[in-house]
């Protein structure tokens, strides 16, 4: 049983700030760069919350994490936010383009309680200790979520998206444009009955994390640390139906770095002994549409990869008998051995190049680039001026793999999905 509960949710008071410039991507998506531009857009922005900066005198007593606290409590002492009179739940649509085809994302916000992963809530991707410390550090000084946690469901019937639905014909809390072009509005839904049926429409489902695994597993060890705070036996998250049409995972591609001694035609000779490989070759004048034609063949077969190595050639590699991979794993379920990025990281990465990416010491090897405006041009280019030795270029996991993967109880190698767009902070926050 799933259960999920309304909240009287934290927000920006709309008389006081310009909610365009406060709001922003989640934490881990933040560059320096865009750092700095947040800051500069208010002084209310949630990221000096979220992510602050470090200072050169900072120690334990003062440091991002207190600032953070003293920022949240100082904006709500100045009213800059404010709680929700009663228990809501939100309204969170997200409207936005995908390869010129216009998409619109609709889910709700609500605080869901913890428990451990594999019975009604379920991850599908491995987490790292480092990402977790700071979450928790936030966690302890704060004692408040910011970020929502990023989960999908499945209502075949599509009972909860009609009830959002009669929520979203009235205007708009906010209505926001960011700097991609995608547009964020929320709604307050208060009406308890409209609560009581989406939450009864969530007992029987179960929840699959899509994004946020690491803020899942602190919040559940934070509320293990700290029973005697009953509200912390909740997380906020953003949930959306897996029936949604604006439901969109795109592909992580992987730039392979620093290997010694690198050969790219001794690459090539191997890869033939599991995968086929075609070579498109391209002169400066057509390359880009050999490329456009090495991603139409990708897409065109099963388990098939593209690469490039830093020449006028374009490849795509395509698994020849799946059956290696069951004499390749032998402790993972099907649904898993069958998934483009397990083939990739198995027959690829560790037996080809000699990187698992399941440990720490190997991550400098990987650069896993998501596949969003200029992407594939930009691996190009990396591997072309030489900061990179190989390109792969993937197809997207399919919901229905990570719907399989998560229920046999296997997590997917890392980076094995980019749900799309990421779902903003600072609209709603949970304080316990």
């Amino acid at each position: 049983m799933v259960n999920i509960l309304p909240f009287r949710g934290y927000r920006y008071d709309k008389e006081r700030v310009d909610i365009g410039k406060v709001v922003s991507p989640p934490y881990d998506v933040i560059n320096p760069k865009f750092q700095e531009e947040l800051y500069r857009r208010s002084d209310y922005n949630i990221v000096r919350i979220i992510l602050g900066k470090d200072e050169g005198e900072d120690n334990e007593s003062e440091n991002k994490y207190t600032r953070a606290y003293g920022f949240f409590e100082s904006w709500i002492e100045g009213g800059y936010l404010k709680p929700d009179g009663k228990p809501c739940i939100y309204v969170y649509s997200q409207e936005f383009e995908v390869s010129g085809e216009k998409k619109e994302r609709t889910g709700f916000v609500a605080v869901v309680e913890l428990e451990e992963f594999g019975k009604n809530i379920l991850p599908h991707e491995f987490t790292l200790k480092g990402p977790k410390i700071g979450r928790r550090l936030l966690l302890e000084k704060t004692k408040a979520n910011f970020g929502q946690i990023f989960s999908i469901y499945l209502d075949q019937e599509k009972r909860i998206d009609s009830i959002l639905g009669k929520e979203k014909k009235k205007p708009p809390e906010f209505d926001v444009t960011d700097e991609e072009g995608i547009r964020h509005r929320f709604w307050v839904i208060n009406d308890e009955e409209m609560i009581k049926g989406v939450a009864e429409e969530m007992r029987d489902k179960k929840v699959f994390i899509a994004d946020g695994h690491h803020r899942y597993e602190t919040s559940l060890e934070y509320s293990k640390d700290h029973p005697e705070n009953g509200k912390a036996k909740y997380t906020m998250m953003t949930l959306v139906n897996m029936k949604n049409e604006g439901l969109v995972i795109l592909p992580t591609h992987r730039l392979v770095n620093e290997l010694e001694p690198f050969d790219r035609e001794q690459l090539i000779d191997r890869l033939k002994q599991n995968f086929d490989i075609e070579t498109i070759e391209f002169e400066e004048t057509n390359e880009k549409g050999r490329k456009g034609e090495m991603f139409k063949k990708m897409k065109s077969e099963k388990h098939s990869f593209g690469m490039y190595l830093g020449d006028n050639r374009y490849f795509v590699f395509t698994l020849k008998d799946e059956g290696v991979m069951d004499k390749k794993v032998k402790d993972c379920s099907n649904p898993w051995k069958r998934l483009d990025v397990s083939v990739l990281h198995t027959l690829v990465l560790e037996d080809l190049l000699g990187i698992d990416t399941t440990k720490p010491e190997k991550q400098h090897h990987v650069e896993y680039v998501k596949d969003t405006k200029d992407a594939v041009d930009e691996c190009v280019a990396k591997v072309k001026n030489g900061e990179s030795q190989i390109a792969l270029f993937m197809n997207p996991t399919r919901i229905e793999e990570v719907e399989e993967v998560a229920e046999n109880g296997d997590k997917m190698p890392q980076k094995s999905t980019f749900f799309y767009p990421k779902v903003y902070t600072g609209f709603v926050i949970y304080k316990f």
